[in-house]
């Protein structure tokens, strides 16, 4: 920035990361960002969610050892966090977005091969039926 106003929020923003972040060489490290926001990262509660043992344990071991998990925690650094304009949603670094399932068309169409069969296979059935009744026939 030029403007001697965006110098000086640039740097508070920095050292509201610096605090935030609880390091003395925030351009060195890397900073954790965990994302306990899925549905298996908590019990689901009628009025709350609750974290179980299980799940503060995992908040734990991956601060403590810096695991990277996808859709789950990234180590991200101070560099990065400048290139984001020093923004500290969680989305920004980390995708929540599940994989879309992949479709086998060959699968795909097999199954409708088949269910064209069983349809056709019904439709005939359904019409005997209709025959011994003398009503009118399925086209």
């Amino acid at each position: 920035l030029t403007c001697g106003k965006g110098k000086v929020l640039v740097e508070a923003k920095k050292r509201l990361i610096y605090q935030f972040c609880g390091t003395l060489a925030p351009f060195v490290q890397k900073h954790p960002f965990i994302n306990a926001s899925g549905p298996e990262n908590f019990e689901k509660g009628k009025r709350q969610n609750r974290l179980m043992d299980e799940h503060i344990a995992k908040i734990i071991d991956t601060y403590q050892f810096r695991k990277e998990e996808e859709r789950y925690s990234k180590q991200v650094s101070m560099e990065r966090i400048a290139e984001e304009g020093y923004n500290l949603n969680i989305s920004r670094y980390i995708s929540t977005g599940t994989p879309e399932k992949e479709i086998v068309l060959s699968d795909v169409n097999a199954e409708l091969i088949d269910l064209e069969r069983k349809i056709k296979e019904a439709k005939k059935r359904h019409n005997e039926f209709l025959k011994e009744l003398e009503q009118l026939l399925l086209p």
